[in-house]
């Protein structure tokens, strides 16, 4: 039975490989915040979940990207989620901005173990702002002006979990309609599809080891990877690993009351790649509010208690 469960999950998640996929923005500790980037996994982390992240890439180097993200979510009843998705994407002279709403619905297995399948809706601003451009020729025509645009945007994804494994795949965001003319001679980008997989052991009801994978797939693109091992207490964990652009990732996360959360992640280039010299490193920073609990895991269907510790339980 279990085997079988394990085959049903994994075949719904690698099917929509199959189809064609856009420049989304990137997020270190997606796992920290799993419905910013897919809409299935809506009050996974807490009932009612609000979380702000902001990632700083290769600093010191102008133009870097900058990409801020704000969610929330809510847990409607055991079955259903609603969720909001800000975020806000700077590299060089382009900058997009979306706002989109999310509901999840979820499918139970059993007591503990379900798949939920989400959707959202919104709209995205992108803008170049090739007026900022210093070119060798002055009052170059090509550079005169700007150009933004916004348009309708959907996503989907789906998620699941058995035991203490859970699995993702979304492609967050599919534009609708194209928010800039043939003039500018601005193309849309291709779709990006995500994936997250990890395992969390509880040991003793205290310390916490979990592996992670991240993945971020686009059509004629290289594929991008990361694996992280985090690992600690439920009040602080550390982590590290490795991403595919050849570089080190390290970082920690720390748990106040078990409702307030903040998390820091460093990346920094290796050798071996030629680039990685000119990149420089990368910070990101996150802070998460769940309630009642960010202990509350995602065992979506067994309703939740307070005990005489005032401490959140599940039946």
């Amino acid at each position: 039975m279990k085997a079988s469960k394990t085959s049903v999950l994994l075949l719904v998640f690698l099917i929509p490989f199959a189809g064609k996929g856009q420049k989304y923005q990137r997020f270190g500790q997606a796992y920290l915040l799993k419905g910013l980037i897919n809409p299935a996994s809506l009050a996974t982390e807490s009932p009612i979940l609000v979380g702000l992240v902001h990632r700083y890439q290769w600093h010191g180097v102008e133009g870097a990207p900058r990409t801020s993200g704000l969610h929330g979510s809510f847990e409607l009843n055991p079955d259903m989620a609603i969720g909001v998705n800000v975020q806000d994407d700077r590299i060089g002279v382009e900058r997009r901005t979306s706002l989109q709403l999310a509901y999840a619905y979820k499918l139970a297995l059993n007591k503990v173990d379900y798949i939920s399948f989400g959707i959202q809706v919104g709209l995205e601003n992108m803008a170049l702002h090739y007026g900022e451009v210093l070119t060798t020729t002055a009052s170059d025509p090509v550079f005169s002006q700007s150009y933004s645009g916004t348009s309708w945007n959907t996503g989907f994804g789906a998620y699941g979990k058995i035991k203490q494994w859970y699995i993702g795949f979304s492609i967050p965001e599919v534009r609708v309609l194209q928010p800039f003319s043939s003039f500018s001679g601005y193309l849309p980008n291709q779709w990006h599809f995500y994936a997250l997989s990890g395992y969390r052991a509880t040991i003793q009801n205290h310390w916490i080891l979990e592996p992670i994978i991240q993945l971020n797939a686009a059509l004629h693109a290289p594929l991008h990877a990361e694996i992280l091992l985090r690992g600690g207490t439920k009040r602080f964990t550390v982590h590290g690993g490795y991403s595919a652009e050849s570089a080190l990732l390290t970082g920690f996360d720390v748990t106040i009351n078990e409702v307030f959360r903040t998390a820091y992640q460093l990346s920094f280039p290796i050798g071996g790649n030629p680039l990685a010299k000119a990149r420089g490193m990368s910070h990101e920073l996150a802070l998460v509010v769940g309630l009642p609990s960010l202990e509350s895991t995602d065992a979506f269907n067994r309703r939740k208690y307070l005990t005489r510790r005032n401490k959140w339980k599940l039946r």
